[in-house]
């Protein structure tokens, strides 16, 4: 049986220091209904989300069109680079390339 993963990226979010808890922008907001309309078509058997706020918005209309639960997994969240605000978040994200392995080396993805 052929299966096809679906890796869909959240949609556009206002910033806020509290990466759980950001919600989408009024463009993310649209931007997830374009997501909607471009499954509409398409069999889906599971929607698998990051626990963030903003993955989840992102998802939700999908779900509901679909009726299918959405399944947090810790496992999706993202990286935490530093905690609070980044000043020179450019440069920050331009040294962690420099050196990726460390980086990712440094997260625990079953935590």
């Amino acid at each position: 049986m052929d299966q096809t993963i679906y890796l869909v990226r959240h949609a556009h979010a206002n910033y806020q220091a509290d990466e759980r808890t950001r919600e989408l922008s009024e463009r993310g907001m649209k931007e997830r209904q374009l997501l909607a309309d471009y499954f509409e078509g398409i069999s889906i058997t599971a929607i698998v989300s990051s626990p963030y706020r903003r993955a989840v918005q992102t998802v939700e209309t999908v779900a509901e069109k679909k009726g299918l639960p959405i399944t947090c997994d810790e496992r999706f969240r993202e990286r935490l680079i530093r905690k609070g605000y980044i000043e020179n978040f450019t440069e920050v994200v331009k040294q962690m390339w420099q050196n990726h392995h460390s980086h990712f080396l440094t997260v625990n993805p079953m935590k």
